[in-house]
């Protein structure tokens, strides 16, 4: 419910107020990972700083820069929904990795929900109908939705050797360090978008962090796949 009134959110301001897709990530990510780290802080607390889970940070940042980029380029009732594939992309490394086994209705379960997602977004099925007004769009939701999964994987992986506030913290870390460095290298866009825009995407990356804890709470109840 969170990431969906983000999405929305999301479309309205990049569409309308900063159409640069590194700007609007640093914007949502640095704070974001901020929640993270005040969020480690009230379920921890957290002991260390995890080196690996410090590469998280930059791949939230990451998936929220393709993200951007292909919200930009696409309807969001389309753009969105195709981001479901990375259910699919989290059930395969949870199994490589993990070692999680689930049932072939789990699995069948799985595809029907990427597959309705897909179904839903179109509003024209037809065999020589493009689903996509753009081909980039397309492009970068699936590496999106890639970078999404190595990250939450990434996660359950490293939960087996540090706890969550720990691994919160680190990420929250390595992001909020990755976005201060890009955003000095990038002051020059900051200025020419709207400041009400940019002040709008904080709001949203604090609204997207605290999604993100829970739903790193969730992959700690549970397999990543299915909560994903």
């Amino acid at each position: 419910m969170v990431w969906g009134l983000v999405n929305l959110c999301d479309k309205a301001v990049v569409e309308h107020e900063v159409e640069d897709g590194l700007v609007a990530a640093l914007c949502c990510g640095v704070p974001g990972a901020a929640v993270l780290g005040a969020a480690s802080l009230v379920v921890g607390p957290p002991r260390q700083l995890v080196p690996a889970g410090l590469l998280l940070g930059p791949a939230y940042l990451l998936s929220l820069w393709l993200y951007y980029e292909g919200m930009n380029r696409e309807g969001v009732s389309r753009f969105v929904p195709t981001l479901s594939v990375d259910t699919v992309i989290v059930a395969t490394l949870s199994f490589v990795f993990l070692g999680e086994r689930l049932g072939l209705p789990d699995y069948a379960g799985i595809l029907s929900v990427v597959a309705g997602a897909i179904v839903l977004s179109v509003d024209n099925i037809s065999l020589g109908g493009d689903l996509f007004s753009s081909s980039k769009a397309l492009g970068l939701a699936l590496l999106a939705a890639t970078a999404f999964a190595s990250r939450d994987v990434g996660l359950k992986v490293l939960s087996s050797s540090a706890g969550y506030p720990s691994l919160l913290a680190s990420l929250a870390a390595g992001g909020v360090a990755t976005g201060l460095v890009l955003s000095f290298l990038r002051l020059g866009r900051f200025r020419s978008f709207s400041s009400r825009g940019e002040e709008h995407l904080v709001g949203i990356g604090a609204l997207s962090g605290a999604g993100y804890v829970l739903f790193a709470l969730a992959i700690e109840s549970g397999p990543v796949s299915l909560s994903s």
